[in-house]
């Protein structure tokens, strides 16, 4: 008896896909290699760093940190992973009983970067320790492992927006650990032209990644704030007096610190409404 192929299955092809043709150096397809954004020599900084990295972010594909490492020697970056690291390697311990160690981490004890001397942080076996995660995942590394909290703490000031937009930041302050450590060797370094040069891979890591489709992530307070925004002009509208509005923008201005650039023309909007006057005078 003849077999009648049945037309719900079709041929299996016995040739897996092709795998992409990737770089041996970045580890990323050929098409989007970052090489070409990677420093011709090796950064040659004094700042020893050690970088305590939440186990979750070793397989993130888009992380920064391994860009930082394809920028500056080996024995200047070392990449610890873990929850809890007290005890466990040498090059940590020696950092921890050094008087010059700092913590990047914005507790409230913290200090402004900028008030810390303009060297390189290296004496004695000294580091600079960076926390790497996502902010939850940060706070809950420095609570957990206490001898962070005995050291001097550090936070940066006056920084621009970042540049990671393919990644959702908290607020509009944040920024990623490549950006954060290139912020802070800029000043330790006494170098301004060190940020760029850290910066550049992830750059071009962002380009590539909104060339093929991704899109540009705000922050978490961006959204919340431009959401805030237009709930409130939508009631200055209706029924609520635009005094109501104005009310609501200084409390955000008051509780931020600051009135974000985004809301100042939204503002301006508001007060153009048709009937503010009416609204506004009774």
């Amino acid at each position: 008896m003849q077999e009648v192929e049945s037309p719900l299955f079709s041929p299996v092809d016995p040739e897996p896909p092709k795998r992409r043709d990737m770089c041996d150096d970045c580890g990323r397809p050929r098409c989007v290699c970052l090489c070409q954004s990677f420093p011709e020599n090796l950064v040659p900084i004094m700042t020893n760093i050690i970088i305590l990295q939440h186990p979750n972010e070793e397989n993130r594909t888009l992380a920064t940190v391994p860009l930082l490492q394809k920028c500056i020697p080996t024995e200047k970056c070392h990449v610890l992973r873990g929850r809890r690291f007290g005890g466990k390697y040498e090059v940590l311990e020696k950092a921890i009983t050094a008087p010059d160690s700092v913590v990047l981490f914005p507790s409230r004890t913290a200090v402004d970067l900028c008030r810390l001397p303009q060297r390189p942080i290296c004496t004695d076996g000294a580091a600079l320790i960076v926390i790497d995660g996502t902010w939850s995942q940060a706070r809950g590394l420095f609570t957990h492992n206490e001898f962070l909290h005995r050291l001097q703490q550090v936070k940066l000031s006056d920084t621009a927006t970042s540049e990671y937009v393919i990644r959702t930041q908290p607020t509009e302050a944040s920024l990623s650990t490549l950006e954060s450590i290139a912020y802070t060797l800029r000043w330790l370094e006494a170098s301004p032209q060190l940020f760029d040069i850290l910066v550049q891979p992830m750059r071009l890591l962002c380009h590539y990644q909104l060339e093929h489709g991704a899109v540009v992530h705000h922050s978490k307070e961006y959204k919340n704030e431009t959401t805030l925004v237009w709930l409130l002009l939508l009631v200055s509208k209706t029924k609520m007096c635009l005094t109501l509005t104005c009310s609501l923008f200084v409390t955000i201005k008051y509780l931020s610190g600051t009135l974000p650039p985004t809301l100042e023309p939204v503002l301006l909007v508001a007060w153009s409404l048709p009937g503010t006057e009416q609204r506004t005078s009774g």
